[in-house]
């Protein structure tokens, strides 16, 4: 339906305003309705997620990450955001896994190695206590 279509991306607009003006549960407001109109747009999920992450509100965001991904496997942002939450959560092999997914999908990408390398030193201080 091209008018549901249309309400999704105006909400989604929305929550991209908010997010940059750092309201985030605004953001999430918005965004929660443009999934309510098309649930099936990857990059709504995975920019919840990073509202959700600001608010350390880890398990939603973990929740949008995934199911981003299970829309669209191929989410990058969606992969390092979820890694994020990982991190953030001890997780450290999961978050190693997600950003050398990344790492791996874009390669000249800094940031993401970064990353990596920030989970990898907290696994590798885990094995060792």
């Amino acid at each position: 339906n091209i008018e549901r279509a249309t309400f999704a991306e105006l909400e989604r607009q929305k929550g991209n305003e908010c997010f940059r003006c750092g309201e985030n549960e605004e953001a999430i407001n918005c965004y929660s309705k443009s999934i309510a109109y098309d649930g099936k747009n990857a990059s709504v999920f995975s920019n919840r997620a990073m509202a959700a992450i600001r608010l350390s509100y880890m398990e939603q965001a973990l929740a949008d990450t995934t199911m981003a991904l299970e829309l669209d496997p191929t989410c990058t942002k969606a992969r390092a955001r979820r890694g994020t939450v990982h991190h953030q959560c001890g997780r450290y092999a999961k978050a190693v896994e997600d950003f050398q997914a990344c790492s791996e999908r874009e390669r000249e990408n800094k940031h993401y190695a970064l990353l990596l390398k920030r989970s990898e030193e907290q696994r590798m201080k885990l094995q060792e206590d």
